[in-house]
This record gives C-alpha cells, structure tokens and sequence, in this order.
C-alpha cells in the first residue's frame, strides 16, 4: 500500500508469466498428462501393418486381416474396426453432407462409451437383411434435432436410404475425429475374399487386464509368422510386412508431445525473466529500506525474522499476480482453442481444473520464494552501525553486484528466447514462401457424395458430375470449375498400383510400383492455376471408351524415365496381368 506503483509493476508482470505458464500447461495436462476419456483408456491399443521395403508403416487392415486378428488373437478382450465414410443427410430440412463412420457392432464397447441415449449397436445389425440404424453424435443431435429425445427410433433418410436412429452418442465422443454419424459396417463376402486390399479399416483392441503392450507384440509377430506361411504370396519375407500394436494414447498424442513440452519451458522462461525483474525491482526497493531492516534490528529482530518477513511480503505480490495470472490463463487457453479449434485432439478436454489451479499455486509460491530470496539474503547481510549512520545507504555494492547478476541471467534467458523465436518465424516465412504449386486465391470448394442405391451405375454418376460442372460454371462470377476426388494437401491418400512397359512382369509382389494419384476433371488444372509442362490436358474425349490417358507429375518423369521422353511411353494400371489395357501418359 506504500508503494502501489512498484507493487502494480510486480504483480502484472508476474501474473503474464504465471499467466502464460497456465495456459500452456492446462493445454498439456489435458493432452499428455490426463488419461483419455474412456474407462482404462491405458489398455487400449491400435493394430496396424507395415511394409517396410515399400516405405510404408502403420497403415489400415483388409477385411480378412481384421476377423483373423478378432478371432486368433488371445491378448485381446474385444478387436473392433472402422472407416471413415461420408453421409448425406435428407430429413429435417436441407440436405447436409455429414462426416461418419462405419464401424462393427462392438466399437462402443470396446471403447468403453455407451450412448447418452437409447442403445448402441447389437451384433446382428451389421448381418445382411437387417433394418439399418445409425448412431448420432450429440452435435448433430443438437443441431440438426434440438435435442429431441423422441429422435430415438425415427426413421431418416441417409444415403438415399431409410435407416432407424437407435442411439445418441455422449457430448465429446468423436471416434473417429470430427464423426457426426455412425452406422454398423458390412464385410461383404467380396470384402472377405480381398485379402490384400482395400485397406481400409482402422482396428482398435482391448488388452486383457492382466496382458501388456509387449506381450501382445509378441503375439501379433506369432500371427505374423503364421500368415506369412499362410499366404506367401500376400506376405513376402522381401516386402518387410509385419504387424504393430501402438497404445491408442501413442496414436492420438502423435508429435504433439514434443511441441508441447518445448512451449511450456519457453514459457517458464519467460516466468524466469518475470521473476528476475520483480527481484532487481524488490532489490532497488531494499536500498530505500535498508534504514527500516536496521531499525527493525536493532529492536530485536534476528536475520530469519528479518528474511521472513520480506519473503511473506514477495509471497503475498506472487499470490496476487498468480489469481491475476489465472483470468489471463482463462483468457489465453479460450484464444488458442479459437484461433486452432482442429491442433488439439478431439478427446483433449482443456480447462482451468483444480489440478491447473494447484500446478498455478505452486508456481505462485516458487515464484514468490525465488525472485523474494535475492533481496531477503542481501538485506539479513546489513551492517546494523552502518546502515543507521548512514542513512540507510550500508550494503549497496552488495546489492548492486546481485542486480548484476540478475540482469545478466535476464540478458541470457531472454537471448534464448529470442533467438528460438527468430528461427520459428525463419521457418515459418519459409513455409509461407513455399510455392503449392496451385494458385489458392478465389477458390471456394464444396463436398459432394452420391448414394450408392440411388446412383448405382458408374455412367449414373458421370452424367450427375457433369451437369455439376455445366451449372457452376454458368454461375455469375465463376471462369472455371474442376472435379477432383481428394482436395490437394487435403490429408486424404489414394494410390495405384502399376506396371511400366519396360517391367512388365514384376517378380515378386514387392515389385509392383506404387503411386499416390488423384482422380480428376478437364478444366481442374486451369481452374487450380496448374501449368502443364508439356503435353496436353484431358478433354471431354478422354472417357471410359476413349484409350486411356494420364497426366504424371515431373517427379515420377525423373524416377521411371530419367534419359528419356515420357509423352507416349504406357502404364498399366492395378494388376500386371496381360489382359488389362496400357494407359498412356
């Protein structure tokens, strides 16, 4: 109350340190440190495969691989498995394209989640025959029917098909990430028979209690042994193939951790730098008190008693800017999840917890002992005589050699900082200048996905594109439109097994080339902005009676035909056998 001006200094300066110092570890404790919100999340595990010789790892399951690990594997409690798929909603007012999933019937209880509302999926849901029925999450229940409990048991149009909802999902559950609608998945008998593809199933397990991660790696090597003699031809020993089991927390964490852990030290030491300054601020202040601290002395105060006092003083400015610091924490934690909504996992649940506000008393009292110590000991070392027939002025050069030091650790730290800094904003620029390849500006794009049952033929659906197409392109204000199935760094994967002419028949499975590829329409380049370095673009000719055509980037140019000219030479595409046609470039 003496010295408002100082103590408002120390306190805001203090609670942006300690400020910032919770924000980011409410962040890190509810990604790395709380357990994920399922019952024993710690026992649930991925199970995915590699290819080691072809560059690939952990990628999705078939069909077949997924019953065979279900039902031959004995770590396991429950082995579930799912997709992503696209739902197109037609009940309740517009149609609404919906990010969902299949999955089997025991993807619930594997995870351990019942609905919020009526009941999860029975195992006779996915058999053939069966009355279809979809899951909701609770957004979209929300959204879409104003939390109506009666929505339990209606029947909605989804994909062209009348399907019953039998359950709401609790607030939160997003299994996959971003899943709005769940429907029991369907392995076909031509599924079950495509041992080596398609891969596309996520397979999810539950470890036994008393198994652990190791001891089911060691099984699923077994089981990859067993199949490898099962089907050589699906599982050469030269392919490098083997099977992965990865805890589900490994999965969802990804690289965060690392980031994470490096942005809570840069910010402690930025709490660091907070600390020094309040201690050459409380230091220069201790200068003005070294009369008080004699007279203090000399009326019978001992060094403790005097180092006491002035650590109760610099506790009581730390606790202020730590419950200061918690409002700018709560400010800080709601600006971030705004600013990147998608960079968290969807099951982290950020917030201001009492394991946060005991982690924020703790600081505010280390903090407190740590920049309240400097001057405490430099003031216990006075020159009683001294200090009063000076004025107060006994014990400065001591006091100024440890502002010294205080200001050269500010100097250091601060130096750190900055230069972490300068090269996060280097690489940043870099990534910014990086030229796509495309020119993003004035692009809008839309989701679009048929139904099957209503466009089930392949003309169907061209015919549909196309009018697609010739309509935008009428619109006001539109040059160009193009079709792509896969937006570019969109995040989705699609690849093609070829064959070139000058290696027609692979020698062993390994062999077959692999490439990511997109499906396109005319007009996609010229509407991407994409420049074509040679050659020509596809056109309206190059349909499904025309020769085959395709457009290859210059990176594969390079890697198949080094010393020659590509135009002309022929792909075949998918599997090598004679009788399917080569496609040219």
């Amino acid at each position: 109350m003496k010295n408002p001006g100082l103590a408002l200094i120390a306190v805001i300066t203090l609670a942006l340190g300690i400020g910032a110092n919770t924000a980011i570890f409410s962040i890190v404790n509810a990604v790395l440190l709380q357990p994920l919100p399922y019952p024993d999340s710690h026992r649930l595990a991925l199970i995915s495969e590699n290819f080691t010789q072809r560059g690939l790892s952990r990628i999705r399951v078939s069909a077949p691989e997924y019953l065979d690990y279900r039902d031959r594997s004995r770590s396991f409690e429950q082995v579930a498995a799912y997709r992503f798929q696209s739902f197109t909603l037609t009940d309740a007012g517009e149609a609404e394209l919906l990010r969902g999933a299949v999955s089997s019937t025991n993807l619930f209880a594997t995870l351990g989640v019942k609905p919020a509302l009526g009941r999860a999926f029975l195992p006779g849901d996915d058999q053939p025959g069966a009355g279809q029925v979809v899951a909701l999450g609770n957004a979209l229940w929300r959204r879409r029917f104003g939390a109506d409990p009666s929505v339990i048991g209606q029947k909605l149009t989804v994909n062209n098909n009348v399907v019953e909802v039998v359950g709401v999902m609790p607030p939160g559950f997003q299994v996959p990430p971003q899943t709005e609608i769940w429907a029991p998945i369907s392995l076909t008998s031509e599924l079950l028979g495509q041992r080596m593809g398609p891969r596309n199933l996520l397979v999810l397990a539950r470890l036994k209690p008393e198994i652990g991660l190791q001891t089911a790696q060691a099984e699923m090597n077994t089981l990859a042994r067993q199949f490898q003699e099962m089907y050589p031809d699906a599982y050469s020993a030269e392919s490098g193939w083997s099977v992965t089991v990865t805890l589900l927390r490994e999965q969802v964490v990804g690289g965060m951790r690392s980031a994470l852990w490096i942005l809570l030290g840069a910010v402690t030491f930025v709490l660091l730098i907070a600390c020094a300054n309040v201690a050459n601020l409380l230091l220069a202040r201790a200068s003005a008190r070294s009369r008080e601290m004699a007279i203090r002395a000399a009326l019978g105060a001992g060094r403790g008693r005097i180092v006491r006092q002035l650590l109760t003083e610099s506790l009581a400015l730390a606790l202020i800017g730590g419950s200061l610091g918690v409002l700018i924490a709560l400010w800080g934690v709601d600006a971030i999840l705004r600013l990147n909504p998608d960079v968290l996992p969807a099951t982290a649940n950020v917030r201001i917890d009492g394991v946060v506000m005991a982690y924020t008393l703790i600081v505010s009292l280390l903090t407190g002992a740590g920049f309240g110590l400097a001057p405490a000991i430099a003031t216990s070392k006075l020159d009683l005589t001294g200090a009063l027939k000076e004025g107060g002025r006994s014990g400065d050069s001591g006091r100024r050699g440890m502002r010294n030091t205080l200001v050269a650790l500010e100097v250091a730290l601060s130096l750190a900082l900055l230069i972490g800094a300068g090269l996060l904003i280097r690489s940043f620029w870099r990534v910014q200048a990086i030229d796509p390849g495309f020119r993003a500006e004035n692009l809008l794009t839309m989701g679009i996905a048929l139904p099957q049952t209503k466009y089930p033929d392949k003309q169907q659906v061209a015919n549909f594109y196309q009018q697609v197409l010739q309509q935008v392109e009428t619109l006001p204000g539109v040059q160009s439109a193009g079709l792509i199935a896969g937006l570019p760094l969109g995040g989705s994967r699609s690849t093609w097994g070829f064959t070139t002419e000058a290696k027609p028949r692979p020698a062993a499975l390994e062999d077959i080339l692999e490439a990511t590829n997109r499906v396109i329409s005319p007009g996609y380049f010229r509407t991407m902005g994409i420049a074509l370095r040679r050659g020509r673009d596809f056109t309206a000719q190059d349909s499904d009676d025309a020769p085959g055509a395709v457009v290859i980037n210059e990176t594969m140019a390079r890697r198949f035909w080094p010393n020659e000219d590509p135009l002309g030479k022929r792909i075949k595409l998918g599997s090598p056998e004679p009788q399917r046609t080569w496609d040219g470039q």
